[in-house]
């Protein structure tokens, strides 16, 4: 028995359904079928052909022309890193889903709902095209959960982004062997007690006794 595919139910959908194509491709050169429809943008009025499945689809109100835009940003390079991100943290197609959503990494709702928002503030603080968006050094400094926020992000170059990838963990000791702290890296540990990376480092490595006073070892 063939099945009948049930018609699109307009109360669903926030743009005006003009025509049900049912399951086809969205071109002619394209293989993957999916429901698709014709819609009515509601900005420009003009009619496009779209899935017709699934929550965005649902919720769409305008066509890609009009989508593109609303966003003054659309073309600045931070537009494409906030979309990086969205993705990373939200589309489990991406290969590198499992380093970041799989892990539970988020975006704030107020940035992964505005990219202008997001775009905004970065330019209002700092950000330049030599420097790398980071959100573990300020999530680990308030012990909260990676999260892409105006809390958490930061600005670093890329070989600190580098560093911090392959950071080793290193432990602070007192000279009579307490331990007293933990740091995610070098770096981050010579940020704290001001000092050049190398000191620290070479403390680790055996070259220096002690480095402000301390002993420091890689965990």
């Amino acid at each position: 028995m063939a099945y009948k595919q049930q018609p699109l139910n307009q109360d669903e959908f926030n743009m005006k359904i003009i025509k049900d194509l049912g399951i086809t491709t969205a071109s002619s050169t394209s293989i993957k079928k999916s429901r698709y429809a014709i819609f009515e943008c509601t900005k420009c009025t003009n009619h496009f052909k779209a899935r017709a499945t699934g929550a965005t689809a649902r919720k769409q109100t305008t066509c890609r022309d009009c989508t593109l835009s609303k966003n003054q940003y659309y073309k600045h390079p931070l537009y494409a890193i906030w979309n990086g991100i969205v993705q990373r943290c939200y589309s489990t197609k991406r290969k590198d889903y499992h380093k970041y959503g799989g892990k539970g990494v988020t975006m704030c709702a107020e940035w992964r709902n505005d990219s202008t928002a997001f775009i905004d503030w970065c330019l209002g603080n700092g950000w330049n095209n030599t420097l790398v968006i980071d959100k573990d050094i300020k999530s680990r400094e308030l012990e909260v959960h990676p999260i892409y926020s105006p809390d958490t992000l930061s600005f670093i170059s890329t070989q600190q982004n580098a560093e911090e990838a392959n950071a080793k963990i290193v432990e602070q000791y007192s000279t009579d062997g307490a331990l007293l702290q933990e740091y995610p890296s070098a770096s981050n540990a010579a940020l704290h007690m001001d000092v050049v990376k190398s000191s620290i480092a070479n403390c680790c490595r055996g070259i220096l006794p002690t480095c402000k006073g301390y002993v420091w070892k890689y965990k």
